[in-house]
């Protein structure tokens, strides 16, 4: 007569079975996230010859993790592409802590930085009021040149997700240029992107109370 498995013993084989179907399922959504993310930047084609534009640089979680995306912004002033350059994200009134003010303030003196006219935001703090916040600078001081969007690859394509719902003041709508980042980006780096943006997208999903608490969890 065989025996049957002890309890203990089955209550470890479904556990073990929960734990792989998550690991396949994490696997899976960070692999399909990262592929449809670098295929779409494959698909991206520099901005046409024109006048210079106007660089909208999306603030990140620290004034540290933001540096490279201003930095980027300040090699397209270097190279003439852009002649303004709007910082936006990052209020934490609460605190009293302005991020793209204080980015503004680590950038000024640098080589290249009198290029170009630097706008700090001091009210936005997430994605969709960084692009309100983006449309009301470009509506106080209207350009005629394209609009560059810098952020990381990750974050651009979920901008790219959002804009046909959140891009269409006219002052956006058919004028954005995407300019992701270039820096290396370790192993470590490229799942932390992923985990933010994928936060990100159940952010959106959640109810508003639980949203704004997450917001608040991942920007004190």
């Amino acid at each position: 007569m065989t025996a049957r498995p002890r309890p203990a013993r089955r209550v470890g084989r479904l556990l073990l079975g929960v734990a792989a179907a998550v690991i396949l399922v994490a696997t899976a959504t960070l692999g399909g996230y990262a592929i449809a993310v670098a295929v779409w930047r494959a698909g991206l084609t520099p901005p046409s010859p024109g006048p210079p534009g106007t660089a909208v640089v999306f603030f990140d979680a620290t004034v540290e993790t933001t540096l490279p995306r201003a930095l980027h912004a300040l090699d397209l002033v270097r190279r003439g592409a852009v002649d303004r350059v709007l910082l936006v994200g990052g209020a934490r009134p609460a605190r009293g802590f302005f991020g793209s003010t204080v980015l503004r303030a680590r950038l000024a003196g640098t080589e290249g930085f009198e290029g170009a006219d630097w706008i700090a935001d001091a009210e936005s703090f997430d994605t969709p009021t960084n692009l309100q916040a983006a449309a009301a600078l470009l509506k106080a001081r209207p350009t005629a040149g394209p609009v560059l969007f810098v952020s990381d690859d990750y974050h651009l394509w979920r901008i790219a997700r959002l804009c046909p719902r959140l891009c269409v003041d006219p002052v956006l709508a058919d004028r954005i240029v995407w300019s992701p980042t270039t820096e290396p980006r370790t192993l470590a780096d490229h799942l932390g992107r992923l985990t933010w943006e994928i936060g990100a997208w159940l952010a959106a999903v959640l109810p508003e109370g639980a949203a704004r608490w997450l917001v608040w969890a991942t920007r004190s």
